[in-house]
């Protein structure tokens, strides 16, 4: 259902994004307030609504950047269709194209597809620039991509009663989550799974060795 709204770069980022916001908030928690009994639950109460709050943000800049991008496309359409000559408006189509299909096509053949586009986009209507239902949709996976990464920092405390092994293990998991989620990234683009993933849980890694060099 994911791929269907989210493109897998927007996906991974978001997640990696929450893991990433929960772990640097956990660790800066854990210095400033301690590790008691009372601690534990402001840690978990703060790491909770930080990963929420920032989940809706970033969806409202998804549907922010879907209204962009539909604006964008409509001056684009409008552009051609109201040229003065032909010749302009072909000129239009080829700002937009050019440098997408770049030398992957000769001048020649580039400048059949642009004589070929010129009368679809004349025929075109330009998108209404609102909210489409697919963005919405996405934009709400969006937010529960962020939010729910705040997950491996809650579940320790709901079997763990001490404190400092909740936070541990919570901070354990999402090591773990960071790996996997650059081990998904890498098989996306073809990369080495492991080796990425080992990149992304080093990076948490350092994060937890600096705030126990400060007394985490």
């Amino acid at each position: 259902m994911i791929g269907r709204y989210l493109d897998p770069e927007t996906a991974y980022a978001e997640i990696l994004f929450g893991l990433i916001m929960a772990l640097t908030f956990t660790l800066g928690a854990t210095l400033v307030v301690g590790t008691g009994g009372e601690a534990l639950h402001e840690i978990v109460y703060g790491a909770v609504t930080c990963n929420v709050a920032w989940g809706v943000i970033d969806a409202f800049f998804y549907i922010l950047a879907e209204l962009f991008e539909l604006g964008q496309r409509g001056k684009q359409i409008r552009q051609v269709q109201t040229a003065l000559t032909k010749s302009e408006a072909v000129r239009r189509i080829r700002e937009v194209f050019d440098e997408r299909i770049g030398p992957a096509a000769t001048p020649e053949q580039r400048a059949q597809f642009y004589e070929a586009v010129h009368p679809l986009v004349m025929r075109m209507q330009a998108p209404r620039r609102r909210p489409t239902r697919d963005g919405l949709i996405g934009a709400a996976i969006v937010c529960i991509l962020v939010s729910i990464t705040s997950l491996p920092i809650v579940l320790p405390t709901l079997v763990i009663a001490d404190t400092h092994a909740a936070i541990r293990v919570g901070n354990i998991l999402l090591l773990a989550c960071l790996f996997a989620t650059g081990y998904g990234m890498a098989r996306e683009v073809g990369g080495h799974p492991i080796r990425f993933g080992s990149i992304m849980a080093a990076v948490g890694l350092v994060l937890v060795v600096v705030a126990q060099a400060l007394g985490g």
